[in-house]
């Protein structure tokens, strides 16, 4: 793309922005609606502001959900649930707990039916809880599809940030989240875990809290 663009002589998010949408077509072959996200985009990041793409009502609810993996998400140790501003977390201290974590978190769902919040952009937390259940139990797993709501899939569609990526901790730091853990991750989480399983220490306080 840069290189089509610098041929029509834009080599600049400015000119971008000021370009015509028809030079931008042209050059780059695209559709009327990418080229107009395109130049949201560059304008919110020459003024550092957001913008909302359409009138689509943002996911709201009381319960948000994440959960914890080992690096090769072959089981889940960790469903974290934030349900009116109270975290609850259903832990499995070794790996043949999690269809006992796993009967825990459902419970709680099926109890408490508001939408569920999630944000992976691909509905990984849903997709993988769905998968172990399955693989423990042999069944579907007993929570409407429609209920997990990919908050990152929303922001993707109707919200433009002079953001390069919309990972979780850069959108949280760009609206001022403060974050208690800001240099930690959900790998050195994962990585504590394996550790934890490699030596019997407990798993560092802080990745509860992170």
């Amino acid at each position: 793309m840069a290189q089509q663009l610098s041929q029509g002589g834009i080599t600049s998010v400015e000119e971008f922005y000021q370009a015509p949408e028809e030079k931008l077509q042209a050059l780059l072959g695209w559709s009327p609606a990418r080229i107009q996200r395109m130049k949201k985009l560059a304008e919110a990041k020459i003024s550092g502001c957001c913008f909302r793409l359409g009138d689509a009502p943002v996911p709201s609810s009381s319960l948000a959900l994440d959960i914890e993996t080992s690096p090769n998400v072959s089981y889940v140790w960790l469903i974290g649930i934030c349900h009116n501003g109270s975290y609850i977390r259903f832990y499995a201290d070794n790996p043949s707990q999690e269809p006992i974590i796993l009967q825990q978190a459902m419970r709680f769902l099926q109890k408490h039916q508001e939408p569920i919040l999630i944000y992976s952009g691909n509905s990984f937390d849903a997709e993988v809880l769905r998968r172990r259940w399955k693989h423990h139990f042999g069944s579907p797993l007993e929570i409407d599809r429609s209920r997990f709501q990919d908050m990152l899939k929303w922001m993707n569609s109707h919200l433009i940030l002079p953001l390069k990526h919309y990972r979780l901790k850069e959108v949280g730091f760009y609206f001022g989240y403060p974050f208690r853990f800001p240099h930690k991750n959900g790998l050195d989480c994962a990585l504590a875990y394996v550790r934890h399983l490699k030596t019997g220490k407990p798993v560092p306080s802080w990745v509860f809290l992170y």
